[in-house]
């Protein structure tokens, strides 16, 4: 079905920023997509798709969680008749079934395509139907959160057996390739290119421009300061030449950061809030750094508690973040206790809604629970989430307040996560972060939530491109092994 970017029935309820992106990625004058979270980027690339033409076959690769969104926004954007199926990744077998919101949902690919126009489905996937896959003349190939596709510097790995191993990158450059040589199109997209470190860019750049950024080698040379390491090998986590880098990303990218469109999103407030727990026997208590981040959030879980009684008091929506499922479960727990009910006053008691998601939680339900907490009008409303369920590949933009009792691992799923709320048609609303004073968690929050405050200045630019560039340039800076490595040294102080 060949028709009109303009014709799709989706297009009027496109932002400016929306509709030129769609177009250049139409056009080719872009293959990558960097946008800030919230931006409506997959709604961007669903018309891509109906620009190059719907009766083609097209396939929607992002996280667990993530192959979801593409059939929801698919409906407004695209029309009801033109949404993907949903592949999952386990064997074929059987006919297409239909999960908890009415969508179609298959573990046929050849049933889904069948049925559908286009296939939504995650990266596990790759791997283990990629000779289906292959088989498929793919007309458009689309990598979602395409910052889960790295080590683009890595070779292979061989077994026991001898038997090579091949990493994500690998299968995803195989199959981008196969569908360029069929005349298909390749795209990916994500809100932060870089999680840790600069030389992660070369997998995302080399499958969508192959060969134009030299190779691995070249790349982690000329744009990463590679030399030979302290210890041997080569230490690739430096930046250099980074204004040639960035000129060539920005002829080949649509960059959209908050800054830019700011105006376009609800106000997102962000506050932090020291608090003072019993860490008398806390200080020496050993264990290493997992443990000790662990406690630090569990020694926040009372200070939640009592901020969610102020939103549920009033009547509104809150969600409340930790770590460990365990956490979740506890909290979810006292949050439906006599006494913790016993404090909100008697018609909010009795019209609470509740619900918690961990990790374990299948992504559909997972999926359906958010959904439905977004549908309410109004609270009294808590959601109590671990990181990694809602941290990316979900919108929770009907919300009140977000409380956070303990930080992620990564300088990059502080964003993701950040970028849950504050979306597109969302509500104005608060971001809470409750950190533990004399514990690892204030140390953590020193070494990476200040620098990123810090950032989110550095990176701003008048062509509105800041957020991509933040993340080329001083996030790039901050990696996981520099964080760790100083809250370790902070723990052996603390032990001595």
């Amino acid at each position: 079905m060949e028709l009109l970017v303009e014709e799709l029935p989706g297009w009027a309820k496109f932002r400016p920023y929306q509709r030129e992106g769609a177009q250049k990625l139409i056009s080719d004058q872009a293959r990558l997509l960097w946008a800030t979270t919230g931006a409506g980027k997959t709604a961007m690339l669903l018309a891509a798709w109906g620009g190059l033409g719907l009766s083609t076959p097209a396939l929607f690769l992002s996280k667990a969680i993530g192959r979801y969104t593409i059939p929801r926004d698919a409906a407004w954007v695209l029309g009801k008749d033109y949404v993907p199926g949903i592949l999952f990744s386990g064997a074929q077998r059987g006919p297409g079934v239909h999960d908890l919101r009415g969508r179609r949902s298959y573990t046929s690919l050849d049933r889904a395509l069948l049925e559908c126009y286009g296939v939504s489905t995650n990266y596990d996937v790759l791997e283990p139907r990629f000779q289906a896959l292959a088989k498929v003349p793919w007309k458009l190939f689309v990598m979602d959160e395409a910052h889960e596709i790295k080590g683009g510097y890595q070779r292979p790995k061989k077994d026991r057996n001898g038997k090579l191993h091949l990493l994500r990158y690998h299968w995803a450059r195989k199959l981008a390739d196969m569908v360029r040589a069929r005349g298909g199109r390749v795209l990916e997209s994500t809100a932060t290119p870089i999680v840790d470190r600069r030389r992660d860019l070369f997998a995302q750049l080399d499958i969508a421009y192959p060969n134009e950024f030299g190779t691995a080698w070249k790349f982690l040379h000329r744009f990463c300061d590679a030399h030979p390491g302290e210890y041997g090998g080569l230490d690739s986590s430096g930046m250099t030449n980074s204004d040639e880098l960035m000129g060539m990303i920005r002829d080949r990218a649509v960059l959209i950061s908050r800054a830019a469109i700011a105006s376009q999103l609800p106000a997102v407030q962000r506050d932090v809030c020291l608090v003072s727990p019993n860490v008398e026997s806390y200080a020496r208590m050993g264990g290493g750094l997992e443990t000790a981040l662990d406690r630090a959030a569990e020694l926040t879980m009372p200070f939640v508690l009592d901020e969610a009684a102020e939103y549920l008091t009033g009547k509104l929506k809150v969600i409340m973040i930790t770590t460990r499922r365990r956490f979740a479960y506890e909290m979810a727990q006292e949050l439906t206790s006599k006494r913790y009910l016993s404090r909100l006053p008697r018609h909010v008691r009795k019209s609470i809604w509740s619900a918690c998601v961990t990790g374990e939680v299948d992504p559909g339900k997972r999926t359906a629970i958010v959904e439905e907490f977004n549908g309410l009008n109004n609270g009294p409303a808590w959601l109590v989430a671990t990181i990694k369920s809602v941290g990316s590949s979900m919108d929770i933009h009907r919300v009140h307040g977000m409380l956070i009792g303990a930080f992620p691992d990564r300088p990059g799923d502080l964003i993701q996560l950040e970028g849950r709320v504050g979306r597109l048609s969302g509500w104005p609303m608060t971001i809470k972060y409750l950190v533990a004073e004399r514990t690892v968690a204030e140390k953590y929050k020193e070494m990476l939530f200040d620098k990123l405050e810090d950032a989110s200045y550095l990176g701003t630019d008048t062509q509105g491109e800041g957020g991509a560039f933040q993340a080329l340039g001083t996030m790039g800076t901050i990696n996981e092994e520099r964080v760790l490595a100083g809250l370790r040294a902070f723990l052996e102080e603390e032990q001595e």
